[in-house]
C-alpha cells in the first residue's frame, strides 16, 4: 500500500519530490499516510487518509 500510493504521487504530481514516508494508525483503526516531500524549495508534508473508511 505504502509504495504504490508513493508511486502514484510520483507519476501524478511530478512538481513533488518525495523524500519520505510513514504509516499513522490511530487507535479506531484508521490509518494516514504521511508523505514528506520537496516543492519549490520548501518543504511540504501530505497527509494522506487510508482503509476502508477514508474520507476524501
Amino acid at each position: 500500500m505504502l509504495t504504490t500510493t508513493a508511486y502514484a504521487v510520483l507519476r501524478w504530481e511530478r512538481r513533488i519530490a518525495l523524500t519520505g514516508m510513514q504509516l499513522q494508525r490511530g487507535t479506531d483503526g484508521q490509518a494516514t499516510l504521511l508523505l514528506d516531500g520537496v516543492t519549490n524549495a520548501q518543504g511540504v508534508q501530505l497527509d494522506v487518509p487510508v482503509g476502508s473508511g477514508a474520507a476524501l
